[in-house]
């Protein structure tokens, strides 16, 4: 097993989870909206990654 491919799935999935908890909690959430508010909580994630994210719904 490929400790930084875990890392990279580790980190993806953790993203999802935030994703979700940003819209859980927003009525309508545009990608500047999800970044906004993952920037609060300082994480740092660019537009390029959300949209693929954002298309498997």
């Amino acid at each position: 097993m490929n400790i930084e491919n875990t890392k990279a799935q580790m980190r993806k999935g953790l993203l999802e989870l935030l994703v979700l908890a940003v819209l859980r909690k927003e009525e309508e959430a545009y990608v500047n909206i999800i970044l906004e508010k993952l920037k609060e909580r300082e994480i740092i994630v660019v537009e390029g990654t959300i949209y693929p994210l954002l298309t498997k719904a």
